[in-house]
């Protein structure tokens, strides 16, 4: 033990650290390897890149197809209707929905026919609270359009509160309404 010195000591512990070095740079080295081989032309990653976008490339189509079809949409007309009437600058309130449905002139599509009026049939109404509940309905669904809309004018000074608007006509005042909306939808088949 005597012959031992520090130095002896140092070239010993400089071999077994050399050693796990060198074993540690062979496992880099071989990764590398691997890498390398993964990232020539049409090596494994280049193909998994190129299934990725044509995937990505895909699924852009359908969403395109989705956006552009006029079939598509909400999924539940009614809470939708509710919906708008709620609107702040709609401000329609609670309304009652009647649904109807009829075949429409495709052989894979359904005309649903939904009459909306207000629940409380003597509330009376602005024309510009009316007129954005229309225009709220048909601007932010592609698949509902109003159909027709009956305004009666609320008129204090007759016996009977109510006088028909004729089309032709610009009345001030407020109003009681009906309006009729259709859903085009597909039908499963």
């Amino acid at each position: 033990m005597q012959n031992i010195t520090f130095a002896k000591v140092m070239i010993v512990l400089c071999l077994i650290g050399s050693g796990a070095l060198a074993w540690l740079d062979w496992n880099q080295y071989k990764q590398i390897q691997e890498t390398r081989a993964k990232l020539i032309p049409n090596g494994e990653i280049e193909t998994k890149v190129r299934m990725t976008q044509a995937i990505g490339r895909e699924y852009k189509a359908m969403q395109e197809a989705l956006s552009n079809d006029d079939l598509s949409g909400e999924k539940q007309p009614r809470s939708y209707i509710v919906e708008i009437a709620d609107l702040p600058l709609v401000a329609i309130g609670a309304v009652s929905i009647d649904e109807n449905s009829r075949a429409s002139g495709g052989a894979a599509t359904t005309d649903k026919i939904y009459t909306i009026h207000p629940s409380d049939k003597n509330r009376k109404y602005d024309k510009m609270n009316i007129a954005n509940f229309v225009y709220t309905l048909e601007e932010k669904s592609p698949r509902i359009r109003v159909t027709k809309i009956v305004m009666d004018q609320f008129n204090n000074d007759l016996p009977t509160p109510r006088t028909t608007v004729k089309p032709t006509e610009y009345p001030l005042g407020r109003f009681t309404f009906s309006a009729v909306a259709t859903s085009r939808e597909r039908t499963d088949g």
